[in-house]
């Protein structure tokens, strides 16, 4: 099939497709000319040293864009040319033009469409603080990148890129992307629905897919990225309303506490060996010879992993409990590896299928019996219970975990909570590189309908009208979301499991963007506080604050994080709440860091509603469009057998739909998340594997 190539400047895309016509990866198509509506153009130079007909015909010397639209159609006639490709072509075609080559003219965009049309893509990707873009093929229809999509390749977006980095990356793989589906294009014969471009890039999507994951919860991505790394055709659903960061003028801001607790040990351990992310994550992570202090009233405690060095920590800040923390903390780390059979071995927790679940509920309460054992000494000493207590309440988001928790979360913890570069997103911006590297694609997407067939799922309709075929759905979110998008008769298991979710309340977050100089010598990265150790540990009297790197020009972010219990309903606290926790927890910051406010650049929370705080009225801080984001909700871990640590099971009672969100394991904060997984992973191998081989000892094997 000949192809013409129209240009405009330098031609990289041209070079791309020269390059793959070289190596004989663009046949069964041929270029046959390229065109330049600009004299001069660099473009026009690769197509000669190629040795292919380099033509120009500018536009400014026609009179009106028809009388310039025939001098191409002409040109390409002449060339015998079946298909055109617009490679950097900076002209709109007329419907005239597009109907001499019904779906047959081909462009690329620097954007996941329909998201981000028009010119400087990246830059509006930048500016929405999107989490992925990427780059589209499409066929080209008398809109302005509205066609129907061919091909997209998936780009995540990092902390530090601007517009040109990013830009750069996506080109990238654009340059991949498009001679891949030039060398099979049809020639017009067939629609975009039944046309299925060359899989010899691994990467080229259809519109049909072995594993769909809706929404991008840690463990959504991580069940991913398995997937994807397995062979199998994965897409991820992102859930674009809850962003890990936020722009705020030239910030870029988090919403919630950026740290991997255990230097990836726990359940991260095994995901980390599998996808390969040693070296990657020991580049994000920033290091500091104390990575987190626990903080009370006349205590402030370094949490170390060095057992001596944790002994003189303890003995000098609580004189009068110094025994019994000493036993207590020391004992923590036995405790914590009764719950590594429940969360590292080969079974699911909880369990799938009967045997799984039986020994499951056996292994769960033998844990739960030595861990509250252990807690019930602790409780006698309030101080020492609370600062205990700290790690799985305030460093792991859970509200009232079991012991086991806590016990596992202290010590991971003591052994190092690293910050990860990235506002927030440093771990879950590799899970989505590591996905696409493997072949798996994240975009932007609302479920509105899953279609069932013969007793299973079978697609995932869209709040688009768009279908996709899928072998399977693991779903990342809470499970209340699944049950409308069953219709007027969802599955009576699938609503059971919504009632019984439990809601035990909400995270907020502030950021305080202060001079470093603020910063008080000798505080931690990450301070995790009480201010009433015999009082609930929720609400103002706990919190954690992270103190992220200073940038190049000495500000420090203060990411503010604490729990809001739930009320007598489920419904989030209104606006007016929202502001009087707010001017709370602000004076439980200044406690810790007294002169922040002397040294306030700028204070925004994403989730109350009020303008950013700007001292001197200093101006460039706009908050977010679309106001203030929804709180995100924290579960319970109610599910029988499930030893406080669980929320829900993996099985809906629905065939080939699976659970990994966050309710799952609620009490055990990201290592439960990294947990849940590995198990969803497992367990859609499983599914895949009855098919072909997925289930292979690199995914399962502990």
């Amino acid at each position: 099939m000949k192809v013409g190539v129209l240009v405009s400047g330098r031609g990289t895309n041209l070079g791309a497709l020269l390059a793959a016509e070289a190596a004989g990866a663009l046949a069964p198509a041929t270029i046959a000319v390229v065109i330049s509506n600009r004299p001069g153009a660099p473009a026009l130079d690769r197509a000669a040293a190629a040795g292919k007909p380099a033509v120009t015909i500018d536009h400014k010397a026609f009179a009106d864009r028809a009388g310039f639209e025939r001098a191409l159609l002409a040109e390409l006639a002449r060339h015998d040319v079946e298909a055109v490709v617009l490679a950097g072509f900076m002209r709109v075609l007329t419907a005239a033009f597009i109907e001499r080559f019904p779906l047959r003219i081909v462009n690329t965009h620097p954007a996941l469409c329909p998201a981000f049309p028009g010119v400087d893509a990246p830059a509006q990707a930048l500016a929405h603080g999107a989490k992925v873009t990427g780059v589209t093929v499409h066929f080209v229809d008398s809109g302005v990148d509205t066609g129907p999509i061919i091909a997209q390749r998936a780009v995540a977006i990092r902390a530090d890129d601007d517009a040109a980095a990013l830009h750069h990356r996506i080109q990238a793989e654009e340059h991949r992307l498009l001679p891949a589906v030039v060398q099979a294009l049809p020639g017009g014969s067939r629609s975009p629905a039944g046309w299925s471009p060359s899989r010899r890039e691994g990467q080229v999507p259809t519109n049909s897919y072995e594993l769909i994951v809706l929404g991008d919860a840690t463990a959504g991505l991580v069940c991913a990225a398995l997937c994807a790394r397995r062979g199998m055709r994965t897409l991820v659903l992102t859930d674009e309303a809850r962003p890990d960061r936020y722009p705020l003028g030239p910030l870029k801001l988090p919403t919630a506490l950026a740290v991997l607790p255990g230097r990836g040990a726990g359940a991260a351990a095994r995901v980390v060996r599998e996808l390969g992310l040693d070296h990657a994550l020991k580049r994000k992570v920033r290091e500091a010879r104390i990575t987190a202090q626990v903080v009370g009233p006349d205590a402030r405690i370094d949490l170390l992993a060095d057992a001596a060095g944790q002994a003189k920590e303890l003995v000098r800040e609580l004189p009068d409990h110094a025994e019994r923390a000493l036993a207590a903390w020391d004992q923590a780390a036995e405790v914590a590896r009764a719950g590594d059979a429940l969360l590292t071995g080969d079974d699911a927790f909880p369990g799938v299928g009967f045997f799984e679940r039986r020994d499951a509920v056996k292994q769960a309460a033998r844990a739960s019996e030595a861990a509250a054992a252990w807690w019930q000494a602790l409780a006698e000493s309030p101080p020492l219970a609370a600062l205990t207590a700290l790690p799985a309440v305030v460093g792991g988001a859970a509200l009232a975990p079991p012991p086991l928790a806590m016990a596992r979360a202290l010590e991971l913890w003591r052994a190092g909570a690293p910050e990860l570069r990235g506002d927030g997103t440093g771990l879950r911006e590799l899970l989505r590189e590591k996905l696409t590297a493997a072949g798996g694609e994240l975009r932007g997407g609302v479920a509105a309908e899953l279609v069932s067939g013969w007793t299973k799922l079978n697609a995932v309709k869209l709040d688009t009208g768009e279908e996709l075929g899928a072998g399977q759905v693991v779903s990342a979110l809470p499970v209340a979301d699944l049950v409308p998008l069953f219709g007027k008769k969802p599955p009576k298991r699938l609503v059971e499991l919504a009632g019984g979710a439990a809601l035990a309340g909400w995270s907020y977050a502030i950021n305080l963007v202060i001079d470093a100089a603020a910063v008080p010598e000798g505080m931690a990265p990450v301070v995790l506080g009480v201010v009433d150790p015999a009082a609930p540990l929720d609400g103002d009297n706990a919190f954690a604050i992270h103190a992220a790197e200073p940038d190049d020009q000495g500000r420090v972010i203060l990411n503010v994080t604490a729990l809001i219990p739930r009320g007598a309903s489920d419904e989030p606290p209104d606006l007016a709440a929202l502001a009087a926790f707010r001017a709370r927890l602000l004076a439980r910051v200044e406690e810790i860091v007294p002169f922040a406010h002397q040294h306030l650049i700028v204070m925004h929370s994403p989730y109350d509603g009020i303008a950013p705080v700007v001292p001197g009225g200093r101006g460039g801080y706009d908050p977010p469009r679309g106001g203030p984001a929804p709180l995100p909700p924290r579960w319970q871990g109610n599910l029988e057998g499930g030893g406080g640590l669980a929320g829900v099971p993996y099985a809906t009672g629905v065939k080939h739909l699976t659970l990994a969100s966050p309710q799952v394991l609620p009490a055990l904060g990201l290592d439960g998340e990294l947990a849940v997984g590995w198990h969803a992973a497992r367990i859609a191998c499983g599914v895949a594997g009855k098919k072909r081989d997925y289930l292979r000892d690199e995914v399962v094997s502990t």
